[in-house]
C-alpha cells in the first residue's frame, strides 16, 4: 500500500530517511484562492510574513534505509510524541497483523504480538502509553502501556476504517457502513453515536466535543461529505464537497482542518485534491495537490501538513506532498520509495509515513 524501504526527514518534510442523526446542509461552493489573497490573509492572521520566505526550511534531500521490520502492508501510523509511534496494518487471511511501536523516534521498531486475523486500517495514539487501532473485521485493539500489551474488543461492527482519540478517555471510530461509535472509557466499551447514510473514510477529532469525518463521493449525484459534531457526538451535521473524493482528514485545531483525496473524475483531474477550512468548518476552500492522488494527510500545526499517496491518479506510488501554509498550496517531493504510501503522522517537527510492503519513512 519488491519490498519497500522507509525514510526520514527534517521538519518541513522535504528530507526523509527510510526507517522501514445527520442534518444535510446545502452544498458548499468551493473557491480556489485568488492571486494568493487567501494565503496572505491566513499567514498574516497567524503572524507570518507572506512575502515568500521559507516557512519550512528543512527536508529538501532524501535518503533511504531498509530496516525490514516487516514486509506486511502497513496501513496507518500515529505518533503521540516525537519519540513514540505505533503503526498497524495487515491483510485478510495472512495471519496475525503487523503492530509496531517505536520509543526512540523510529531508530528502532518493536513488533508486537496480536494473535488475531485482522486487517487494521487506522490507529490513534492520544499519548505515549495509549493507542487504539480499528480493523475491517470489527475488532479494536487497545494498549495502555506503550504497546507492550494489547487487549482485543470485538465490536460486531464490520468495516471500521477510521479512529480518532482526542484524549486518553474519549475516542470516536467510523465504518464504511456509515456508523460512528464512541468510547468514554479509553476504548474499553463502545456505544453508537450515529448511524448515517455516508460511507465514511477519514476522521479527525481536535477536541472531545468537536469531530469531523469524511465520506468519499459515491457517484455524480452523491458528492463527498464532511460530517461534523460540536457536542461530543450527540448531533452530527454534514456539508457536501463537490470536487474532492475525500479519503482523509487532519485537524491541527478546532478551527483548522485539511481533507485530501483524488479528483472526482478518474479520467481527467478537473477537481481538487484537497480542501481546507480555517474557520471551524463554516467554509471550505479547494486546493490543488499537484494533480496526484493523496491517500492520507497529517497536519502538525496551522501551517505544516504532509499528504502521502500516489502520483498521477494512483498510477505511480510513493508520492509525498508538503504544505507550509496550512494546505493552501502544496509542493511535491522526489519519489524515494516505490511503495504505495497509506498513512502519515506528524508531531511537532517530525513526520512518519507507512505503506505497502512494510515501508516506514520518518524524519
Amino acid at each position: 500500500m519488491d519490498p519497500p524501504n522507509g525514510s526520514c526527514s527534517d521538519y518541513g518534510h522535504r528530507q526523509w530517511h527510510d526507517l522501514r442523526g445527520l442534518t444535510a446542509l446545502p452544498r458548499v461552493r468551493l473557491q480556489r484562492p485568488r492571486n494568493g489573497d487567501r494565503r496572505r490573509q491566513y499567514l498574516a492572521r497567524l503572524g507570518f510574513d507572506s512575502g515568500g520566505g521559507r516557512l519550512w526550511d528543512h527536508g529538501t534531500n532524501w535518503s533511504e534505509v531498509d530496516s525490514a521490520v516487516t514486509r506486511y502492508q502497513l496501513s496507518a501510523i500515529s505518533c503521540a510524541t516525537t519519540s513514540f509511534c505505533a503503526a498497524v496494518g495487515g491483510s485478510a487471511g495472512a495471519g496475525p497483523p503487523p503492530v509496531l511501536t517505536t520509543t526512540n523516534g523510529g531508530a528502532n521498531w518493536t513488533s508486537r504480538s496480536v494473535n488475531i486475523d485482522e486487517t487494521f486500517i487506522a490507529v490513534s495514539c492520544p499519548s505515549s502509553a495509549d493507542c487504539v487501532a480499528v480493523g475491517l473485521g470489527g475488532r479494536i485493539i487497545t494498549t495502555h502501556d506503550g504497546g507492550t500489551t494489547w487487549s482485543v474488543t470485538d465490536t460486531g461492527h464490520l468495516y471500521l476504517v477510521a479512529v480518532s482519540c482526542p484524549s486518553v478517555k474519549i475516542c470516536f471510530a467510523a465504518s464504511q457502513n456509515g456508523l460512528i461509535i464512541k468510547s468514554r472509557d479509553g476504548a474499553a466499551t463502545w456505544h453508537t453515536s450515529a448511524s448515517l447514510a455516508p460511507s465514511f473514510r477519514g476522521m479527525s477529532c481536535p477536541s472531545t466535543l468537536i469531530c469531523y469525518v469524511a465520506s468519499p463521493t459515491l457517484g455524480p449525484s452523491q458528492p463527498a461529505l464532511i460530517t461534523k459534531t460540536v457536542d461530543g457526538g450527540k448531533k452530527w451535521q454534514s456539508v457536501a464537497i463537490g470536487g474532492v473524493n475525500l479519503a482523509s482528514l487532519s485537524c491541527s485545531s478546532t478551527s483548522h482542518c485539511v481533507g485530501v483525496g483524488t479528483c472526482r473524475s478518474i479520467l481527467y483531474c478537473s477537481g481538487a485534491q484537497a480542501v481546507v477550512t480555517m474557520d471551524g468548518g463554516q467554509n471550505w476552500s479547494e486546493t490543488d495537490v499537484t494533480g496526484n492522488g493523496p491517500n492520507f494527510v497529517s497536519c502538525s500545526s496551522a501551517l505544516n501538513c504532509v499528504a502521502v499517496g500516489s502520483y498521477g491518479q494512483g498510477t505511480i506510488p510513493g508520492d509525498i506532498t508538503i504544505s507550509a501554509d496550512g494546505g493552501l498550496t502544496w509542493t511535491d517531493q522526489p519519489v524515494i520509495d516505490g511503495s504505495d504510501l497509506l498513512g502519515v503522522s506528524c508531531n511537532g517537527t517530525v513526520c512518519w509515513a507507512v505503506g505497502d510492503g512494510g515501508a516506514i519513512l520518518a524524519n
